[in-house]
């Protein structure tokens, strides 16, 4: 009987029998588990020293495992709330950079676009006007005029939406006029692009066209996945 009850246990129990013996030389006993013992052991007195160590060996043993268990439980209680906390701190930051990214490009591209609506309504009027005015001269030919005209119409055209935008109180009418903007712009330089480099035949006006083409392209994308990131976090 006695073999069986110990085959119950590993040499990793032994610090629990080190603990009831030294419990039972200190004059403690567990009173609840000695009458246990007492009730089980039918009088036998021998048996009944046996059962009460066998039943504090397994109270002590199931007390260190489930306070190892609660300690488990409270440490990965604390991981998670550390990744919780480190998860919402990135959160944050990234949140805070792609904030930032919205003003700045914002505010670039305002600066940007009122400048491109002023140079194409000015350099409508001094096309309309040599069109008409210097037509006899070959170095400006009379159709000038007409692409003076419709230069002057596309920045009217976009004088709407920059107003919009410049007067927008919610970011998301700001989003839409800044698209808008965005979309206006790169139809409007895809076609000149080409153009201006068949009529000039150089590309002394057409590569910068295009390098104002691909920045006006890069600010509308970092604008737009910026915009994207707050709004799936909530954080506009």
């Amino acid at each position: 009987m006695f073999s069986g009850f110990l085959d119950k246990y590993s040499e990793k129990d032994d610090v629990f029998f080190a603990a009831v013996s030294d419990e039972m030389e200190g004059g403690f006993t567990d009173k609840a588990l000695w009458t246990k013992a007492s009730a089980n052991a039918n009088g036998d007195e021998k048996l009944i020293n046996s059962l009460y160590i066998k039943y504090r060996v397994s109270r002590l043993k199931r007390k260190s495992e489930d306070e190892s268990q609660q300690k488990e439980k409270e440490e990965a209680q604390k991981l998670r709330l550390k990744q919780k906390e480190e998860a919402d701190l990135y959160k944050q930051k990234r949140g805070a950079e792609k904030i930032l990214v919205l003003k700045e490009v914002t505010k670039e591209v305002k600066k940007v676009f009122k400048v491109m609506v002023c140079l194409m309504f000015l350099v409508g009027i001094v096309l309309f006007t040599f069109g008409f005015t210097d037509q006899d001269l070959n170095s400006v030919p009379s159709d000038y005029s007409g692409y003076g005209l419709i230069l002057f119409v596309i920045s009217g055209i976009a004088l709407a939406p920059l107003i919009q935008l410049i007067r927008a109180k919610d970011v998301h009418q700001e989003r839409e006029n800044l698209n808008a903007l965005f979309l206006g712009f790169c139809i409007i330089l895809i076609v000149i692009t080409p153009v201006s480099f068949l009529m000039l035949e150089s590309a002394m006006v057409s590569f910068p066209l295009l390098m104002l083409f691909v920045y006006i392209l890069r600010k509308a994308i970092s604008y737009n996945i910026a915009f994207e990131y707050v709004l799936k976090h909530n954080l506009i």
